[in-house]
């Protein structure tokens, strides 16, 4: 009997192991861990913040050619989308709302609405809930059975300005209404001419997301208030002090010769061109856009600029450009 002890000692010591074995391998395999796991290796890629290029040999496709559609953290469906740059939530939409937290600069969150126009609902990994201005995310899509990303701000690039409390977004509902903005200009000593753009701007600029505030704004600032005490007159029914299209010639980029400067045919189509050319600056959707009469659309100029303060330095040299231009939208925001 004593020689049977040990060889059953020894098997049942490798049936145990074995099952010891068995049972972490089902729980590494586990499709709730495997599922996080490959949810956490596809955020980490997102951080890469690849663009528009081949990864690991396959093609990505334009983020705006379909949405998008992952499971959320309690198993519902959503939008996945990243931040183009920092950006704060607000507890309903508008930039005046109050504060609920933060979206990193190509941080993933989850989009669950898109109710009110330019901003959507959005749900970050903690579970904070809140609105942002849509034209501030972007989205990742996958491809042929990987994860790629695209649209991603590479993290190389120097970060634009936060767009929060601290800082006026380009794109956002109007802060003033075309009331204020005529009542604004006319204590300004505006012209009747400049007067009658305020309903041009407010009919133009939020079919592309832009507040028509800052626009008109900036035009006051550039023509001072219609009067074009500068090198411009106003038959050239150019509202920003825009340039032609860079032919490489010296008086083409001469502020101080009128020549260099965009004529337009009309007060329609000199707005419309400046609303573009801020949206490109904003980074809209959808731009860099066909067909705009914007003379000066280059694609180097997109989401270089997504708050006014930004613009100095980009749009003019004047580094204190856009925080003034600010000034001007808050002077009329009071009115």
């Amino acid at each position: 009997m004593k020689r049977w002890v040990g060889p059953v000692a020894i098997f049942f010591s490798v049936v145990c192991l074995l099952i010891l074995c068995l049972y972490d391998m089902q729980k590494s395999s586990s499709p709730g861990e495997a599922s996080q796991k490959h949810e956490e290796a596809g955020w980490s890629l997102a951080k890469q913040a690849v663009s528009h290029q081949e990864v690991n040999g396959t093609n990505l496709e334009p983020a705006d050619s379909k949405a998008a559609s992952v499971p959320s953290p309690d198993g519902s469906k959503s939008d996945c989308v990243f931040g183009i740059t920092q950006v704060i939530l607000r507890t309903e939409p508008g930039a005046d709302q109050a504060q609920v937290g933060v979206l990193e600069k190509n941080e993933k969150a989850d989009r669950l609405s898109q109710e009110a126009g330019q901003w959507d609902k959005i749900r970050l990994e903690d579970g904070t809930e809140g609105f942002v201005p849509n034209a501030l995310l972007t989205t990742w899509l996958p491809v042929d059975g990987q994860m790629d990303i695209v649209h991603i701000v590479d993290e190389q690039e120097p970060a634009p300005p936060a767009v929060d409390s601290e800082y006026f977004a380009i794109l956002a509902p109007a802060r003033a209404t075309v009331d204020q903005a005529r009542a604004w200009a006319e204590s300004k000593g505006a012209t009747e001419t400049f007067l009658g753009l305020a309903e041009v701007y407010w009919s133009i600029s939020p079919s592309v997301g832009v507040d028509p505030a800052v626009a008109y704004a900036q035009s006051a600032k550039e023509t001072n208030f219609g009067k074009f005490t500068g090198v411009l007159d106003e038959t050239y029914k150019n509202p920003c002090g825009m340039k032609r299209t860079e032919t490489g010639k010296p008086e083409d980029s001469d502020d101080f010769i009128a020549e260099a400067h965009k004529r337009f045919d009309s007060w329609e189509d000199g707005i419309s061109a400046h609303v573009d050319h801020l949206a490109l600056y904003a980074g809209a959707a959808g731009y860099p856009k066909e067909g705009t009469l914007d003379p000066r659309h280059f694609e180097s100029l997109f989401g270089r600029c997504p708050t006014v303060e930004s613009l100095g330095g980009n749009w003019a040299p004047s580094e204190d450009y856009g925080v003034s231009l600010r000034g001007y939208v808050e002077a009329m925001m009071g009115f």
